[in-house]
């Protein structure tokens, strides 16, 4: 029997895939997407497990809905039937004119209902250059436009993998890499650099991606290691996507530790206690936090109001007033019993946090890890005195130029060695049998990585 965070439930967070297209969606009571220019009913996917395949089923013009279908039912690649093909593929031009068919005419033949397998036929009978390609090149155009035109779609579960490849690739351009120009392969190398243990803490600084570099940590931490993730001020915790994704269980958000950044630099610069205020083990306390004090002064302005109104009646109808005013020192009393447990607990636990914070940046952090937009030079320079000696820091930017003044202003200090500023290199290889065939388009660049290692100046 499936577990219940295998099954797909409302509020969670899906990826979407239908052919090469693939997406995040959270499921909210609108259970309907525009998806590729379709309007998709997914409610047949809530309470079904994750993996399930499902046959998009035209219920009118341009909307669809999803009929859970086998696997096996699924064919693995469209067929071109009995065609005739070409030597090689020397006389075919690429000028965009071998396709009769217009867009608008293919669209709406994806409006009228009919498979992939009718549109892709079509689409043969109506090319100039098909029947003169060779066969290999008759076999990729098919399974191109086989997942273009797919009748399928699957739930999956998110996982970091999937992740990564949703939030930093663009669907449309997949050269076109978002999260300040991080790659899969950039994160990888991160958590290799930095030598990530799962019992160790850490001290993260990430912004603008989506929580994904604190994802991809937590996902490895045990219940003994630790994450103090370092947030701005204008932190926004609806920007840790990735995050909410994964739908840790609570074992695991107990390990993360957000410190407001002004406050982490007066306790680096005075070595004070760390503010109580600016403390959360985990973004739901906050949003509690900030949901009770809302409730709180919503309540209280209305009470302000109904008293008000009470003495304005009292006026006029002192039975009816004196009953009310009795009704609303009740409901105050509660009001403030409420408050004031709340207030108690939030005090417990915020106490017990400054504690865990202390503890985590006397006794030193395992390693130190920098993603951010603006320049690191001030701040790695800070946060490098609560990196125990023997560990690791890594400094990720988009450009070089910060880089290469910290990598300068690191050398003159006596207490890091091992400085490395590096750049990866990525190329994707189609493996074929008997060769392989490399992607010619690929990103210049997926930004700069900054690594070193902490010594005592001793």
């Amino acid at each position: 029997m499936d577990s219940e965070s295998d099954i797909v439930q409302c509020k969670d967070y899906v990826i979407l895939k239908r052919g090469n297209h693939i997406i995040l969606h959270q499921l909210t009571k609108k259970l309907s997407i525009q998806f590729l220019g379709s309007s998709i009913d997914l409610s047949n996917i809530i309470g079904l497990p994750y993996s399930s395949m499902f046959r998009i089923e035209m219920v009118r013009k341009n909307s669809y809905m999803l009929e859970r279908c086998n696997p096996d039912e699924i064919p693995t690649g469209l067929s071109a039937g009995n065609t005739e093909f070409g030597t090689d593929n020397r006389n075919i031009q690429d000028d965009n004119n071998a396709q009769a068919l217009s867009k608008e005419e293919i669209i709406d033949m994806k409006n009228k209902g009919l498979s992939s397998q009718d549109i892709v036929t079509q689409l043969i009978n109506n090319s100039k250059t098909f029947t003169h390609k060779t066969e290999f090149a008759q076999e990729k155009w098919l399974r191109k436009k086989s997942k273009k035109y797919s009748d399928y779609l699957q739930v999956l579960k998110p996982n970091i993998r999937l992740l990564s490849e949703v939030l930093m690739c663009n669907t449309a351009s997949p050269n076109n890499f978002k999260l300040l120009g991080l790659r899969m392969d950039t994160l990888s190398q991160i958590i290799t650099f930095v030598n990530f243990q799962p019992q160790g803490k850490y001290i993260v600084y990430e912004n603008s991606c989506e929580g994904l570099i604190c994802a991809s940590l937590l996902n490895l931490t045990d219940c003994r290691g630790k994450l103090l993730n370092v947030i701005t001020p204008n932190y926004s915790f609806n920007k840790r996507k990735a995050l909410v994704a994964m739908k840790f269980p609570e074992e695991k958000h107990q390990s993360v530790i957000n410190i407001n950044l002004s406050t982490f630099a007066k306790y680096a610069n005075s070595g004070n206690t760390v503010s109580n205020s600016v403390i959360c083990n985990d973004s739901k306390s906050l949003e509690n936090i900030g949901d009770s004090e809302a409730t709180s002064s919503i309540s209280s302005c209305g009470e302000k109001e109904c008293n008000s109104e009470v003495v304005e009646v009292s006026s006029s109808l002192s039975t009816s007033g004196n009953i009310t005013s009795t009704n609303n020192e009740n409901h105050d009393l509660k009001r403030k019993a409420e408050s004031e447990e709340s207030e108690c607990k939030r005090t417990s636990y915020q106490e017990r946090e400054n504690e865990e914070v202390r503890q985590l940046l006397d006794n030193k952090a395992d390693g130190l890890i920098v993603v951010c937009k603006e320049k690191p030079n001030d701040f790695v320079k800070e946060m490098i005195q609560f990196v125990a000696p023997s560990r690791s820091f890594v400094v990720f930017s988009q450009f070089q130029a910060p880089l290469i003044q910290l990598f300068q202003d690191l050398k003159q200090r006596q207490d890091v060695i091992n400085i490395r500023l590096v750049e990866n290199w990525l190329r994707s290889y189609q493996v074929l049998s008997d060769r392989t065939h490399p992607e010619i388009n690929m990103l210049a660049t997926g930004g700069y990585l900054l690594t070193g290692i902490i010594v005592t100046n001793n």
